[in-house]
């Protein structure tokens, strides 16, 4: 397949994909958010979700630093750099 037909269905497919995630979105917030109870159920989770994302990310920070120094002691600092970007967008 020619780069350039690669390149256009890679396009498609995500314009495909964010045609779809629209569409979810609108028919998401069509819905009724439910009872009082159940906005008080969904708050608590989602308190307890950031919660645990926050302590995730200082995990996963601690861990990016650590193997950032061993790279750019053992490898250099291209690769500690192309690392770290690597880290910060996954």
């Amino acid at each position: 397949m020619p780069v350039f037909s690669a390149a256009m269905v890679a396009i498609g497919v995500g314009v495909v994909g964010v045609i779809y995630a629209f569409i979810s979105y609108l028919l998401v917030k069509r819905v009724s958010p439910g009872s009082e109870r159940m906005r008080e159920i969904a708050g608590a989770i989602r308190s307890g979700a950031m919660v645990f994302l926050k302590r995730e990310y200082q995990m996963v920070a601690i861990f990016v630093a650590v193997v950032f120094a061993v790279l750019f002691w053992q490898l250099g600092w291209q690769t500690a750099i192309a690392y770290l970007g690597g880290a910060f967008c996954s």
